[in-house]
């Protein structure tokens, strides 16, 4: 099959450590044309999926903005991921480019449940594709449908298969973590047009590319880090004037990633539980929410939480907190700005 023009495709392949569940019981199913059955979201009847499909993609700006889209395919307690990009394009067609992309990856018949926060896409394959094929490909009066190659696409790949859709709503403060590793890829896909692939959690700890240990003085001011990769170890160190702990701490993280010349899957450890937390359960809340946090107050150190937001964006991030010193690399970070200290 030939491949809708202007197509970069990158693939990845991952093991994740998670019990999945499918739901097993629907209530109403519509088949149309041979073989294929077109599911609806909440009403309908299907076996167990032994597949699932996340998929997402938007362009900025939409139209005529470059674009990305992501696809995670889950089968057997593996991820396979699937993103890439276009130069300009629109929310829709990335959108579609994504399901469009996942299923024409698979190889043989299979029961698939879809997720998409696109209801376009959802309501166009559950309720106007059978119009539009009896139509001659046109919408209502006599209209050609937009991105009619991608439609025509879907529906020639949906044969055989037996499809449940279900729409999710967009949610940036998501639990999921399929759903954050699909608004991650669409945006690094869309800005770089690459991203690492999704971070294994193995009993040795998280099988990253960089590993980053980074102390700051509890009162501000000096910061340490060790980086640990392929390359070997590296040290850095500085000192912030005028801020807290916490705003030296993530002003050393921006810099730290800002080393980093090209997406890498990281961990990042810290006793600091303030950058731990704000990184990894606090940060889709604040933005959601217009920089407040839940009792509407104004995030505190907003303008450091937006620069290490946007310094983390491109790379895929595990932050870790560190209960005590053993780790020779955390203990190393610690000492590092011992000397710049003016008590």
């Amino acid at each position: 099959m030939i491949y809708p023009n202007g197509i970069l495709l990158i693939r990845h392949s991952t093991c994740v450590l998670r019990e999945i569940r499918f739901p097993t019981k629907f209530i109403f199913g519509l088949t149309i044309g041979a073989g294929t059955s077109y599911l609806s979201d909440d009403n309908s009847i299907m076996a167990t999926p032994n597949i699932i499909i996340y998929s997402g993609g938007g362009a900025k700006p939409s139209p005529n903005g470059p674009g990305g889209w992501a696809a995670l395919i889950v089968h057997d307690y593996e991820v396979e991921e699937l993103s890439g990009r276009e130069d300009t394009t629109t929310n829709v067609r990335m959108q579609l480019m994504a399901v469009f992309m996942a299923l024409e990856s698979l190889d043989e018949r299979h029961y698939i449940e879809i997720h998409t926060d696109s209801l376009y896409l959802k309501r166009g394959i559950t309720s106007w594709l059978p119009k539009w094929t009896q139509n001659g490909w046109h919408a209502t009066k006599n209209q050609t449908i937009q991105n009619k190659d991608l439609w025509e696409g879907l529906y020639d790949l949906m044969q055989g298969h037996e499809i449940r859709w279900k729409w999710i709503k967009r949610d940036i403060n998501s639990q999921d973590m399929y759903i954050n590793r699909i608004y991650e890829l669409v945006t690094t896909a869309r800005e770089y047009g690459t991203a690492p692939k999704m971070i294994e959690l193995t009993s040795e700890g998280p099988d990253v590319d960089v590993s980053v240990y980074v102390s700051a003085w509890y009162k501000g001011g000096p910061w340490g880090a060790t980086i640990v990769s392929l390359n070997g170890v590296e040290e850095m160190q500085g000192h912030e004037a005028d801020t807290t702990g916490n705003q030296s701490i993530m002003i050393a993280c921006v810099k730290i990633l800002k080393t980093l010349t090209t997406p890498q899957r990281i961990a990042i450890y810290s006793s600091n539980e303030y950058l731990i937390n704000g990184m990894s359960k606090w940060l889709r809340g604040w933005i959601k929410n217009d920089w407040k946090t839940a009792k509407g107050e104004p995030v505190k150190n907003q303008e450091q939480w937006q620069h290490l937001s946007a310094a983390a964006q491109v790379h895929t991030i595990i932050w870790m907190h560190l209960d005590d010193y053993e780790n020779p690399y955390a203990r190393r970070a610690s000492t590092l700005y011992d000397v710049d200290l003016d008590i």
